[in-house]
């Protein structure tokens, strides 16, 4: 409470500050101005009582005046007599005296003074000569009447001079007591000025100064409150501990005392986090690999597994064994068998990327957790046994320990998760199992825990390995199914991909040529097609009955993407010398669609050759009216999915019928592949479709069987 009061107090001190120092300053710029106004109100009473004499003067020498001309009146008509006229004399000297020290008085005031020096001493000069001449003359009044008479003559001279003289010192005082007072209001009026603006220097500066230490305070506080905010979020900790370090060291008093308090807390807390993190590593990771524990892992798998069946993708658990990792134990000790261990995850560790992936179950046992696979299982079965077989491989390098070289083999076991409805530990046990059954099996072994998907596994990976020796060993082979016109003329053939293996026979192409599309492998399936149709086109040039026939070959996107796929078929129509007007390239909606300018370049590269294009299973991709009008073909194939359903299929019915209207707006032939009645063929037929494909006609055959087929009907 006493920090939080001082800190309160250090806050508010440049507000304290400057009210202090605004009452300071007020009071002394009142004080000054009181002082020159009682200066100002003192010479102006001064003034004023000097005005005043000089009234009272004026008044008194005129009533002197009047009662001496009243006494010398009475004195000429013999109204008093000498000793009367005596006492007059007296009285009128002492009148006189009194007017002389009055004039003394008013002459010697410092505003007369200030007045004017001249006017001072005729004033003095004038009264006294008014004086003489008056006392004289009453003196010889009964003596001398005449000469009396004259010095009166003179006492008037002299009053009324000294009569001017007063009233000129008047109008003089009366100005300069003006002059004096509007000084003194301009003096008062700068002073208050000056005092206004040295008060607002002051107060600026006085704000200058409080800002200052304003900022500084709002630093040191700021400074505090990010270091809580960090120390409490755990974020940039490092860098508020060390503005509170500077602060405890260059500041004082509370600011000093709040920063080691938050250095003391920040160290409590550092404490009690380590304290938590090693209780987590103890309670989570397998102490030995630094890897996650079966507990943690369980924690991890089950969220994979929600992840998974959210994101709709599959996900596998593979757990892995060391093979004849006891074996180790035995003969080179435990402490070997443990430093091996290590090295093995961190391997393993740098391996994978995801840190919650990997994991421990105990013993020789690991874990990984692959996420994120197709979500079809049999694509899903395939990356997952790549990719452990490329992990198998990279652990299984040798290790060196203590100049010792180890070769290991590992024993794998996967199992998948993407539609999964058990808990991690029941997921654990069948990876366990799978894992068990790889090296129950020899080791060194990579098994599914389905025994489907291990098949499925297998027989994938054997017809890839298989068909690369097919193409070697000359087990490919082209059939030809018919194409005929409306009168069921033979108009050309299609050339059909069919492989039979010494061993099992048959394979369906449904099976082999989808594995051939995920790799590159189709592309040197897709040069032997293509190369060896231009072949048999060319033979069948020396037969009547297959003279004048088409041959279209399918074309793979992979194919048409390649960058020399134009070099490519100009090479193989110049080597075998066909007429490339009857070849004819049947190419998929989304080869055609994907890269559009660069396929149609490519189209019309070979157009023109003279080799004629047709869309192959038209409908079920997402042409439109405006891509088919920029695209070089000359053929539409309605899929044989359309032509299955007719002509009960009313929607089947519709879609038909809109792609023959729209092959012949665009003026295209189009062919119906698939069909197989009577039905289907009268229907099409009144659709106005050409040219048919299908069971009808006739099925997939050899050339030998096509060219006796053709030769026995005609």
């Amino acid at each position: 409470m006493s920090t939080s009061r001082n800190l309160l107090l250090v806050f508010l001190l440049p507000a304290l500050l400057i009210l202090f120092i605004t009452l300071v300053f007020g009071a002394s710029s009142l004080n000054q101005l009181k002082t020159q106004f009682t200066n100002y109100q003192t010479l102006n009473t001064q003034d004023l009582r000097t005005i005043k004499e000089a009234i009272r003067f004026t008044e008194a020498l005129d009533a002197q005046h009047q009662e001496l001309l009243v006494s010398i009146n009475a004195a000429r008509n013999d109204l008093v007599g000498e000793l009367k006229l005596g006492f007059i004399y007296s009285d009128q000297q002492a009148s006189f005296n009194q007017l002389a020290n009055q004039v003394e008085s008013l002459a010697e005031s410092a505003l007369v003074s200030a007045v004017n020096e001249t006017s001072r001493l005729r004033l003095r000069t004038a009264f006294a000569d008014y004086q003489n001449f008056a006392l004289e003359a009453l003196e010889i009044l009964q003596t001398n009447p005449e000469k009396a008479e004259q010095t009166l003559q003179h006492a008037y001279l002299e009053f009324h001079e000294a009569t001017q003289d007063i009233n000129h010192i008047k109008t003089l005082l009366a100005e300069q007591a003006e002059e004096r007072t509007q000084v003194a209001s301009l003096e008062f009026l700068s002073t208050a000025q000056k005092q206004m603006l040295a008060g607002l220097v002051a107060l600026l500066s006085l704000l200058f100064v409080s800002l200052m230490l304003i900022r500084w305070f709002a630093d040191r506080l700021l400074m505090i409150t990010q270091a809580l905010v960090s120390l409490a979020s755990n974020r940039d900790a490092e860098a508020a501990v060390a503005n509170m370090e500077k602060m405890s060291k260059s500041s004082t008093g509370e600011f000093r005392r709040v920063a080691s308090a938050l250095l003391s807390f920040h160290t409590s807390e550092s404490k009690r986090k380590a304290a938590e993190q090693l209780a987590e590593r103890l309670a989570y990771y397998d102490q030995l690999t630094q890897l996650p524990n079966r507990q943690l892992l369980n924690e991890h798998l089950q969220h994979s597994m929600k992840i998974s069946q959210t994101a709709q993708r599959s996900g596998a658990l593979v757990c892995i064994d060391i093979d004849q990792f006891s074996s180790i134990n035995a003969v080179r000790g435990f402490a070997t068998g443990d430093q091996l261990l290590k090295i093995f995850a961190e391997r393993f560790n740098k391996l994978i990327k995801d840190p919650s992936a990997p994991g421990r179950l105990g013993g020789d046992q690991f874990t990984l957790i692959l996420d994120n696979l197709h979500p079809k299982r049999p694509l899903a079965a395939r990356q997952a046994r790549e990719y452990t077989f490329w992990l198998q491989e990279q652990l299984s390098q040798p290790y060196v320990i203590d100049g010792e070289t180890y070769s290991l083999t590992l024993s794998l076991g996967l199992v998948f998760f993407d539609d999964c409805k058990e808990d991690a530990n029941h997921l654990l046990r069948k990876g366990e199992s799978a894992m068990r059954l790889a090296k129950e099996s020899g080791g060194n072994q990579i098994c599914f825990y389905d025994p489907s998907i291990q098949a499925e596994l297998e027989e994938r990976i054997w017809i890839e390995k298989e068909l690369h020796l097919a193409l070697e060993r000359n087990q490919l082979e082209l059939h030809y199914q018919l194409q005929v016109g409306k009168h069921n003329q033979p108009l050309g053939a299609e050339a059909l991909l069919r492989w039979t293996h010494p061993e099992k026979g048959p394979i369906s192409p449904g099976q082999f040529i989808p594995l051939a599309e995920e790799s590159d492998l189709i592309l040197s399936v897709g040069h032997w097609v293509l190369e060896t149709a231009c072949k048999q086109l060319k033979a069948w040039e020396t037969h009547p009955a297959t003279a004048k026939l088409e041959l279209a070959v399918n074309v793979s996107a992979r194919q048409f993407q390649q960058d020399n796929w134009v070099e490519e078929v100009q090479g193989l129509v110049e080597q075998t010398g066909i007429n490339p007007q009857r070849l004819k390239l049947e190419i998929t909606e989304s080869a055609l669609l994907t890269n559009m300018n660069p396929t149609i370049t490519k189209m019309k590269a070979l157009q023109e050759l003279g080799i004629r294009f047709s869309m192959d299973d038209f409908g079920t991709g997402y042409s439109s009216l405006q891509y088919l009008k920029r695209l070089p073909l000359q053929q539409l194939k309605i899929d044989q999915s359309f032509v299955r359903d007719l002509p009960g299929d009313q929607e089947a019915l519709a879609l038909v019928e809109t792609i023959v209207a729209m092959g012949h707006a665009l003026k295209l032939d189009v062919i119906a592949e698939g069909v197989e009645t009577q039905d289907q063929l009268m229907c099409l037929t009144r659709m106005q479709c050409s040219h048919y494909q299908g069971y009808l006609f006739a099925k997939p055959m050899t050339a030998t069987d096509l060219i006796e087929r053709l030769t026995g009907e005609a």
